[in-house]
């Protein structure tokens, strides 16, 4: 078992492929697996994944028969899993060198099932602006208003880590669709 398993469906990314990779690799919680999983895209973006896996044991590659789409792909490499933790990453996506860490350790520490990240968008120039919200403020917001608790997290399901106990439950899954499949796991 190793502390986290990040969870990355593969279709047609472009060039974000290679971002989303170095900065997975670079984490600095190392005790890590990284499950890419090939929805049969066209861009060649599972040839930047298989060179990086012929250096690196942590990434491990499946491959969809046919195209699934996000939800499904995430769904299939849940069952295959060896973290205490789960990570969903997309694949043109990057996280900060720390980010596994820190949200490993405040989830160890506190015996927590949902630890929550931040997330920052990026301009094409390359700056950056937050988008997100402070969501324990929002979370207590809404249950004071008895909002359900998966309106709260909105599709933000790629800045927390899960622990491995919730998927216990098989109804614990993401949506097939193939836009808004976060909506459905929340």
């Amino acid at each position: 078992m190793c502390k986290v398993s990040v969870i990355i469906p593969v279709w047609n990314p472009g060039e974000g492929i290679s971002r989303c990779v170095a900065s997975l690799r670079g984490q600095t919680l190392k005790d890590i697996e990284m499950i890419f999983v090939d929805d049969c895209g066209s861009d060649g973006a599972m040839d930047v994944v298989r060179t990086a896996a012929a250096e690196d044991t942590r990434i491990r590659i499946v491959t969809n028969a046919e195209n699934m789409g996000a939800g499904a792909s995430r769904n299939a490499a849940i069952e295959l899993v060896r973290g205490e933790y789960l990570s969903f990453v997309d694949a043109d996506d990057y996280v900060s060198p720390d980010f596994l860490e820190i949200l490993y350790m405040e989830g160890k520490t506190k015996d927590l099932d949902i630890i929550k990240g931040l997330r920052q968008n990026e301009k094409e120039d390359g700056s950056v602006f937050h988008s997100s919200y402070r969501l324990n403020d929002v979370i207590r917001k809404g249950l004071e208003k008895k909002e359900p608790l998966f309106f709260l997290f909105k599709a933000e399901h790629h800045t927390a880590l899960y622990h491995r106990r919730l998927f216990n439950n098989s109804e614990v899954r993401f949506g097939l669709t193939s836009n808004g499949e976060g909506s459905l796991f929340y």
